[in-house]
C-alpha cells in the first residue's frame, strides 16, 4: 500500500492551507480509489449562523399572539386579525419551501440563506446543511440545533413581548434586534471542498424526481421508491405534519384560550415559554444518543413518544380551567419534551422540504379553524373559551398519529453511509 499512501500524500499537499489545519481527514479506500471524507471547523460557524437566522426569523410568530388581548385592545383590531400575523407565516410558507430545493442546488447554501424569504429557508435547509459538513457522529446533532433554534425564537416572542412598556415599544424593539443579527448570514459558506460523508458528495434529488419516485412513476435511470418506503413517508408527514401544527396552534393561541380562566398575558408568555425550553433541553439531551446509541432505533423511539404526545393534546380539553397552573405546566412541558426530541428524527427520515411544508400547511388549517371555533356565544362559560378548538385539535392529531404503529423506518441513507466508511475504515 505505499503507493496509496504516497498518492494520499501528495492529494493532501495540494490542498489550500485552509482545508489543511481544519480538517480531520477520514479515508475510504475501494479497490483502486481512495475517498476521502473530512470535517472542518468552519461547520460550526455555518451552523452559528444558520441558529442566529432561524431565531429571529421565528420570534415574530408568538410575539403578537402572546400579547393578543392586549394589542387588541390598543389597536381596537380583533383576534381574528391578530392571529393571522402569524398565520400569515404559513400562507407564505408553502410555495416557499417548493422552491427551496431548487435554488439550493442550483445556487448553493451560501447564496440561498442570502436570498431567503424568512423562515422556511432555515429550516428547509437544516438537514442539507447537516448532511454537507457533519459526519454519522453529528449529523443528528446539527439537525437537531437547527431545527431546535426556531422554537427558542418563539420562546425569546413569548417571554419579551408580554413584559414590554407597550405593544408600540415592543415593535420597535422586535425591529432593532432583528436587523442587528442579519450579518450572521455571512458566516454560512456553500460546502466543503470534501464531503465528510458518502451522501454529503452525492447532490439532490430534484423535488420533481422524487416525487415521481413516491407515486411509482420513475423514469430509466432515476431512483425508485419501495412500497414499503412509500408508506412510511407518508406516515411520517402526517404525524410530523399534525404535531408540527398542534403545537404551533398551542403556542399561537395559548394566551387566548386560558386567559378567560383568569390566567394574565405574563403567566401565558411565561408557560409558552417553558414549554418550548423544556422541549429544547430535552432534545439537546436526546439528539446525542440518538446518534450514538438509538440509531437503529428511530422507528420504535418514534412509537413510543408519539401515542404519549396524542394523549397530552386529548388531555389538554380538560387541563385549560381555573387555578390549574400546575397541570398545565406538566402538559405543556411533556408536549414540548416530546415534540422537540421527534424533531431530528423526523428530519433524518424523509424531506425536509415536505415535512415543513405540510406542517406549516396544517398549522394553518388549525389555526384558522380553531380561532373560528371559539365560543363567544351568549351561554359560553366562560366567554369566549377555546374548549371546542381543543376538541378538534385533539381529533386531528389522534386521527393522523394513529398510524405511527405501522412505522418501519428503515434508514437507507445512513445504512449506505455506514457501509461506505466501513469498507474502508475511518482515520484521524
Amino acid at each position: 500500500m505505499p503507493e496509496l499512501k504516497d498518492e494520499k500524500d501528495e492529494t493532501l499537499a495540494s490542498l489550500p492551507e485552509l482545508e489543511k489545519c481544519d480538517a480531520v481527514v477520514a479515508s475510504t479506500v475501494t479497490r483502486n480509489d481512495t475517498v476521502q471524507y473530512r470535517l472542518y471547523k468552519q461547520r460550526w460557524l455555518g451552523l452559528l449562523g444558520i441558529c442566529i437566522l432561524n431565531i429571529i426569523a421565528s420570534v415574530g410568530l408568538t410575539w403578537f399572539p402572546s400579547i393578543a388581548v392586549t394589542t387588541s385592545d390598543e389597536f381596537g383590531i380583533s383576534l381574528e386579525r391578530i392571529n393571522w400575523l402569524s398565520n400569515c407565516n404559513n400562507v407564505v410558507y408553502f410555495p416557499v419551501s417548493i422552491v427551496i430545493p431548487v435554488i439550493s442546488s442550483r445556487y448553493g447554501l451560501r447564496v440561498s440563506i442570502l436570498l431567503a424569504f424568512g423562515q422556511p429557508w432555515f429550516q428547509v435547509l437544516g438537514p442539507k446543511y447537516s448532511e454537507l459538513w457533519f459526519d454519522l457522529k453529528g449529523r443528528t446533532t446539527s439537525t437537531t440545533l437547527i431545527a431546535l433554534s426556531n422554537p427558542v425564537g418563539s420562546a425569546v416572542g413569548h417571554l419579551v413581548a408580554p413584559f414590554c412598556p407597550t405593544v408600540r415599544s415592543s415593535v420597535l424593539i422586535l425591529a432593532i434586534s432583528t436587523t442587528v443579527l442579519v450579518p450572521s448570514a455571512l458566516l454560512i459558506q456553500k460546502a466543503p471542498p470534501i464531503p465528510p460523508t458518502f451522501s454529503g458528495s452525492r447532490p439532490s434529488l430534484p423535488p420533481s424526481q422524487v416525487l415521481r419516485a413516491f407515486l411509482g412513476c420513475s423514469r430509466p435511470g432515476e431512483s425508485t421508491m419501495a412500497p414499503r418506503e412509500r408508506t412510511d413517508a407518508v406516515i411520517i408527514t402526517l404525524t410530523f405534519g399534525s404535531l408540527v401544527a398542534a403545537f404551533t396552534a398551542i403556542s399561537v393561541l395559548l394566551a387566548q384560550a386560558i386567559e378567560p380562566y383568569g390566567y394574565d398575558s405574563g403567566v401565558a408568555g411565561i408557560m409558552g415559554a417553558v414549554s418550548i425550553l423544556s422541549g429544547v433541553v430535552g432534545s439537546i439531551i436526546a439528539s446525542p444518543i440518538f446518534d450514538r446509541y438509538l440509531t437503529h432505533h428511530l422507528g420504535l423511539a418514534s412509537k413510543i413518544i408519539v401515542p404519549i404526545l396524542a394523549a397530552c393534546y386529548i388531555a389538554f380539553i380538560w387541563v385549560v380551567r381555573e387555578n390549574n397552573t400546575a397541570g398545565l405546566y406538566v402538559v405543556l412541558v411533556i408536549m414540548g419534551v416530546g415534540s422537540f426530541t421527534l424533531l431530528p428524527v423526523a428530519l433524518e427520515m424523509v424531506s425536509s422540504a415536505v415535512l415543513w411544508c405540510v406542517g406549516n400547511l396544517f398549522t394553518l388549517v388549525f389555526i384558522t379553524v380553531m380561532d373560528h371555533l371559539r365560543d363567544d356565544s351568549p351561554s359560553a362559560s366562560p366567554p369566549s373559551n377555546m374548549r371546542k378548538a381543543f376538541v378538534f385539535q385533539a381529533s386531528f392529531v389522534a386521527a393522523c398519529t394513529v398510524f405511527i404503529v405501522g412505522l418501519k423506518a428503515k434508514q437507507t441513507r445512513r445504512e449506505l453511509d455506514m457501509q461506505m466508511q466501513y469498507e474502508g475504515g475511518i482515520g484521524e
